[in-house]
């Protein structure tokens, strides 16, 4: 099993409610995996292009002003033999001092991917 560790930069859409991370742009789309309210788009790789996480104050149960202001974020995607793991944790600031957040899910793995584990640190995007 391989083992990937990429950066990248996110952004949260408080009128969409939708949390956008950019791993890799320059990829060309190939096909997305749907992940609950996770959507995860690779290229033929696989890699990871892009992350959209929807709804996603429901997700964390976090307010939209905690949501605009996300410390870090950390997600991991684990694909084995049978299943496709998702984590996400994230720090957001609540009264000023950093509250962490997660949320988990999985899918079986009827896309046919290898076996591989990703880890995708992201950092907020330059305004």
């Amino acid at each position: 099993m391989s083992r990937d560790r990429i950066s990248g930069t996110f952004e949260y859409d408080g009128l969409l409610d939708v949390l956008y991370v950019r791993c890799r742009p320059e990829l060309e789309y190939d096909q997305t995996l749907d992940i609950g309210n996770v959507l995860v788009d690779l290229n033929n790789t696989p890699a990871i292009k892009r992350i959209e996480i929807l709804d996603a104050s429901k997700l964390f149960g976090a307010s939209v002003f905690e949501l605009k202001n996300i410390l870090k974020m950390d997600i991991d995607l684990v694909v084995s033999k049978d299943r496709i793991d998702v984590a996400l944790k994230l720090e957001v600031l609540k009264r000023s001092r950093p509250v962490p957040m997660s949320y988990e899910s999985y899918i079986l793995n009827d896309y046919g991917l290898s076996e591989n584990t990703i880890n995708v640190s992201a950092v907020p995007a330059s305004a």
